[in-house]
């Protein structure tokens, strides 16, 4: 059987000073859920992956906040790079 695996990457960014003011997260965050309704429909074992997306799994993006409970039931992993950079036990 092949098994075909597809990874979205979500990346944050900062909105023009100028923009009016709309919740990226949240609109970043639909996207995704889209995405993985609409790709897992057409194959149940399609996966979605996260990179560097921590902020989206909290609705105020903060560790301790609210999850995002549509958005984490999106999603089949996260990955995250560089997880200790400028942290003081990276002396860097």
């Amino acid at each position: 059987m092949k098994r075909t695996i597809a990874i979205v990457i979500v990346f944050l960014c900062i909105p023009p000073l100028y923009a009016e003011k709309k919740n990226y997260c949240e609109l970043m965050r639909e996207l995704v859920i889209n995405i993985s309704k609409e790709a897992k429909k057409h194959n149940p074992e399609f996966i979605i992956i996260g990179q560097n997306a921590l902020e989206l799994l909290t609705i105020n993006g903060k560790p301790t906040g609210k999850l995002a409970n549509n958005y984490c039931h999106a999603m089949d992993a996260i990955g995250i790079e560089e997880l200790f950079w400028g942290y003081s036990l990276n002396k860097r």
